[in-house]
């Protein structure tokens, strides 16, 4: 057989491993949200009529913030804005080429979004892997002080949810939280507090879950009360390949093997048909 012969030969099956070579996805990505248009004080008056209670917002602030960051081809992005009220509407996003960030904060809806992906073939797994990732927060944040004798039940309504699909050994994973805390506290003593903390995250699958915060805030109509409440939403998505991970390559079809085993069938007659001649 001819040096020329086994190139061909070897190039020809070369490319068919090349393209048999599996191409191995990772994907995530999560979401949060609190309902702000469902914030709600409802009053429960014990004066008879005589001194309702009445809450009234003293300070209120918030803000957005979204990153994102791609390993290859490195690029790294982050935008924030904030707001000293809560009806100026902030929005925020970080986008490079696979992974990309979002957040919105108006006066309806806190909600973050965080989404990123990577790929890699068998020919390049070994090499350093990809790392791509976001994240998203958006917060409000206010205090308040309450006078008049009775209850004020402060509530919200949220949500989180998230998606990672991996093939292989990926390190792949979306996660997605809410931190709604109260506090309150009066001049006779009295204090309280309430909290909904929940976050959860997926390496392979997907998980959704809502809920709803609820303080109850006491006066007794002769002292102030004064009380703070914060209000955080936050995704995280992360698509990586594990460095060195093993992926299988597809089985070549049969008619590779025989095109192959053919191929060199015949140039092994022409060989030998050569050096008869």
């Amino acid at each position: 057989m001819s040096h020329f012969s086994k190139r061909i030969l070897a190039v020809s099956l070369t490319t068919a491993f090349a393209v048999s070579a599996e191409i191995a996805n990772a994907s995530s990505s999560a979401q949060a949200s609190i309902d702000w248009d469902s914030l709600t004080v409802q009053y429960f008056d014990m004066s008879s009529g005589n001194n309702h209670p009445v809450l009234s917002w003293s300070g209120q602030n918030g803000n957005s913030n979204s990153e994102a960051f791609t390993y290859d081809p490195n690029d790294q992005r982050a935008h924030y804005r904030q707001a000293s009220n809560f009806t100026k509407s902030l929005f925020t996003d970080a986008i490079t080429q696979y992974a990309q960030s979002s957040g919105l904060r108006s006066s309806q809806t806190l909600e973050v979004n965080a989404a990123s992906d990577a790929s890699e073939t068998s020919e390049t797994i070994l090499s350093l892997p990809d790392n791509n990732n976001a994240y998203a927060s958006v917060s409000n944040w206010g205090s308040f002080t309450m006078n008049g004798k009775g209850i004020a039940l402060i509530s919200l309504a949220w949500s989180i949810s998230g998606v990672s699909d991996a093939t292989n050994d990926f390190s792949d994973y979306a996660s997605s939280g809410v931190n709604i805390t109260g506090s309150f506290s009066n001049g006779w003593g009295a204090f309280g507090s309430s909290s909904s903390v929940f976050e959860l995250d997926t390496y392979n699958g997907a998980y959704s879950q809502s809920g709803l915060f609820s303080l109850a805030i006491f006066s007794d109509g002769i002292h102030t009360t004064s009380g703070s409440l914060n209000a955080e939403v936050w995704a995280r998505s992360n698509s990586s390949v594990t460095l060195g991970a093993p992926v299988s390559e597809v089985p070549l079809p049969p008619a590779v093997w025989m095109f192959g085993g053919g191929l060199l069938g015949m140039i092994g007659f022409f060989g030998r048909k050569a050096s008869a001649a």
